[in-house]
């Protein structure tokens, strides 16, 4: 539920409440490629680049194949 939040509130622009939403979700799952890679954008929308690079760079570790993700990294 804490992801599909976070998506909703990507989906309508409230960055903040899809920052803290996905926060909430990477702390149960801390390994999880794609709330790293849905953090990673919330963090770019909000002008966050360090914090987008480590959330990019987590969910290539987790998911090597994670085109998304390494697209954004370059």
């Amino acid at each position: 539920q804490l992801v599909a939040r976070g998506v909703a509130a990507l989906a309508s622009g409230d960055i903040k409440a899809a920052r803290s939403q996905l926060a909430a979700a990477l702390s149960r799952r801390p390994g999880h490629a794609d709330v790293h890679w849905l953090l990673g954008w919330a963090e770019l929308q909000a002008g966050e680049r360090g914090a987008a690079r480590g959330h990019l760079e987590a969910a290539v570790a987790s998911r090597p194949a994670s085109v998304e993700a390494a697209r954004y990294l370059a």
